[in-house]
């Protein structure tokens, strides 16, 4: 998890280690790479830090420009000094500084974080922390200082409060959280606290309204999944909710339906995979 600042973003391509403009073939890719290429945190070079690194002939690297809050207030006092109308927010004057004369963006106080990266040579990260790790022994400057790794939304959700209310006190304006592209708290706390089984019900369940009923109960429960018939005489049952209540449909399919005759239920627990909307009846 990391924050999301409000900047622009561009990417920059390293070949055979001088900074080179990957997407060359827009022209106005081509003068913001000018701009872009005057900014002391944006390396002209870059080399290994560390004998054993490897370095790729291709890299791209993606960077977020931006512009401290205080640098904001220099500027602007400079501007109006000379009669100049200031800008309004850190995200107007980064925009117009990379709009402007690149001789005007060198001297205008930017910042880069990179946060983004593509080999040639097909190097895997396990995650964003490695690849930010990677990022940083090249010698491209991270926001090392406000980047997290979490096993659970529990912890996320307390963070992303801190972070929420100390957010005036950070030196650059945010535009909220980035974290691992998760529906919402909310969604992922209640998963985490569902369970998913899956059933094999023997007998005779086929033809005595078995489907319709497990379809009936499972909705009373709360529970989503689905139920079939196999070709084979049985009858099928994927279920996911609160464990309570997952147990109490797996105990309702032991009996079933009144004419329903049950010889025995397989049970097992599987991991969460995906999503269900309801529980319906699958052909």
């Amino acid at each position: 998890m990391s924050q999301e600042i409000e900047d622009l973003e561009n990417r920059i391509g390293y070949k055979n280690a001088p900074i080179y403009n990957r997407r060359q073939i827009l022209s106005e890719d081509d003068e913001l790479f000018c701009h872009i290429s005057t900014i002391l945190d944006a390396p002209l070079h870059i080399f290994s830090l560390y004998d054993n690194l490897a370095t790729a002939h291709w890299l791209t690297v993606g960077m977020k420009v931006y512009m401290e809050r205080q640098d904001l207030n220099t500027l602007n006092s400079a501007l109006q000094s000379r009669g100049i109308r200031g800008f309004k927010d850190t995200f107007h004057a980064t925009s117009h500084s990379l709009k402007t004369d690149p001789r005007i963006t060198a001297r205008r106080p930017l910042k880069v974080f990179c946060y983004w990266a593509k080999a040639d040579f097909g190097c895997e990260f396990k995650n964003q922390i490695e690849l930010i790790s990677y990022l940083q022994n090249l010698g491209f400057r991270i926001n090392q200082t406000m980047i997290s790794a979490f096993s659970n939304p529990y912890d996320i959700e307390e963070i992303h409060k801190e972070i929420g209310n100390g957010s005036d006190e950070l030196p650059y304006d945010v535009e909220g959280i980035v974290m691992l592209k998760l529906h919402s708290l909310r969604y992922w706390r209640d998963k985490m606290d569902n369970v998913r089984i899956h059933l094999i019900i023997k007998g005779r369940v086929q033809g005595v309204f078995f489907r319709d009923s497990t379809r009936q109960v499972a909705r009373s429960l709360g529970v989503t999944g689905w139920v079939k018939n196999r070709w084979d005489g049985t009858v099928e049952v994927v279920s996911e909710g609160p464990e309570d209540k997952v147990r109490e449909l797996i105990k309702w399919c032991h009996k079933g339906p009144p004419a329903a005759r049950v010889d025995g239920v397989d049970v097992k627990k599987e991991e969460f995979l995906g999503e269900f909307d309801s529980f319906d009846i699958v052909y």
